[in-house]
């Protein structure tokens, strides 16, 4: 796929996590259209509305269990340098010296949450997941700093010819996304994709870009990279990541358009290490607070204890403005799992804000892995009501159906809007006590939510 690309390089075998004992993640939101990733009520902003007809019983809400987000995706990647690979012979009978590229062949493997794709990250790089339910858009980059690589895919439900493919190549470039981007020039590649060369605008900064789209059947795939001045190692690492890059055609994935990128704006995340974002909302709460809620996974091969979440907004130069923070309602986090969180700014969004900055911080469970009694010892049931005031009320009950007893029993219940963001998030004391086989009602009123709820779910933990 155009420089560097090697169609028929293998994929990079995947190495397990490091085993860190303190676990760091960092986002960073760049603003390149309206602030909000989305939605409150009377907010002046972007956002999935439904009927309240619909929200007060005519339909109800859709329960889940497993939390997996249906993410249609598509791949956008910037290709830099050629590089063979070809060991260069040393100048009088010198030692030769292998090209940068090919210490990078044990990079960990970061795998998208759906399985969409896979690519080699370095351990000290960043993932940004901002998917919706119409495709998938992930960026990637050195930790705290502006991602070098995003990738953004969609299935358009139809296997691309010629024709397609040059259509869907320009509505991905006119789409709104892609306001700011400059486009120089377009050529074909001799593998069949294209590139695109410009400059995007971003923040009063003008970047040099290369986007590289190309088709996989009916999958369309956009892969926009920033291009490095003069960082040959800046560059090979790039293009063996991009090398690395493989897709999973049998992965289900929604029916989109080409234009139709992911509804937030392109404010950028970075993850960093084993703990990565996804789900994110920006709103305004009634009390005019500003809020920040979302879901942290762990991706660590252990449970972690003691994680919690801070949060900047920054001005344009990167100063902080105003800070908040708080640790997730849970006391482990168990690895492969995730749990929501909600983070406030009580003084509102200062007019200066231009970038939300986000780090997530834990470390491997030891105390409070021994106390910890999972979702795996319970059952439960759960529906959604509203109340005279028109609150949601996620109520139930739940079941003890371990061996042991189990203390200060909660159910954390976390809603989701029509895109699979957070909207409002509360854990709700369900018993203070609870013996092997008996069982306890539960009511849960959300609190304030931060867009119209499409579904939800609902896990139980205590101590043992």
């Amino acid at each position: 796929m155009g420089l560097c690309r090697d169609p028929g390089m293998a994929a990079v075998e995947a190495v397990s996590c490091f085993a860190f004992s303190r676990v760091l993640r960092f986002a960073v939101f760049e603003a390149l259209a309206p602030w909000p990733l989305g939605v409150s009520g009377g907010s002046a902003v972007c956002c999935y509305t439904t009927p309240c007809g619909w929200l007060m019983g005519q339909e109800p809400l859709r329960q889940v269990r497993n939390g997996v987000k249906r993410l249609a995706w598509m791949i956008v990647v910037l290709l830099l340098a050629a590089c063979d690979g070809t060991i260069l012979p040393a100048p009088d009978g010198g030692t030769p010296v292998a090209p940068i590229v090919s210490g990078l062949t044990n990079l960990p493997e970061y795998v998208h949450p759906d399985g969409l794709f896979r690519l080699a990250l370095p351990a000290s790089w960043s993932a940004g997941d901002l998917g919706d339910g119409s495709a998938a858009l992930v960026t990637f980059g050195p930790s705290g700093s502006t991602p070098l690589l995003t990738v953004y895919a969609v299935n358009t439900g139809a296997a691309l010819d010629e024709a397609a493919f040059q259509g869907a190549m320009e509505a991905y470039l006119a789409a709104d996304y892609n306001a700011g981007l400059t486009v120089r020039d377009t050529s074909a590649m001799g593998d069949g994709s294209w590139r695109a060369a410009g400059v995007r605008q971003r923040g009063g900064v003008a970047t040099p870009v290369n986007v590289f789209m190309q088709r996989d059947g009916a999958i369309f795939s956009a892969l926009e990279t920033a291009v490095p001045a003069g960082d040959a190692v800046q560059m090979a690492l790039l293009t063996h990541i991009i090398n690395s890059y493989r897709v999973d055609p049998a992965a289900a994935w929604p029916v989109g358009l080409a234009g139709q990128v992911p509804a937030v704006p392109p404010e950028l995340i970075l993850v960093a290490g084993n703990l990565t974002f996804s789900g994110l909302l920006t709103w305004q709460a009634p009390d005019g607070a500003w809020v920040v809620s979302g879901r942290v996974a762990n991706r660590a091969p252990y449970a972690l204890e003691q994680v919690t979440i801070r949060a900047a907004l920054q001005d344009s130069l990167g100063q902080t403005l105003i800070e908040s923070g708080g640790g997730v309602p849970v006391a482990v986090l168990p690895d492969g799992e995730y749990a929501p969180f909600t983070l406030r700014f009580d003084s509102g969004r200062p007019a200066a804000a231009f970038r939300l900055a986000l780090a997530a911080e834990g470390r491997q469970a030891t105390d409070a892995l021994a106390t910890y009694y999972g979702p795996e010892h319970f059952d439960w049931e759960d529906r959604a009501e509203y109340d005279s005031e028109g609150r949601l009320h996620i109520l139930g009950t739940v079941w003890n159906v371990g061996d042991a007893r189990a203390l200060d029993v909660q159910a954390l219940v976390t809603v989701f809007d029509p895109a699979d963001r957070v909207a409002g998030t509360v854990a709700q004391p369900a018993a203070a006590t609870l013996d092997p086989g008996q069982s306890a009602r539960f009511d849960a009123p959300v609190p304030v939510l931060g867009g119209d709820p499409a579904h939800y779910l609902v896990v139980m933990m205590a101590r043992r």
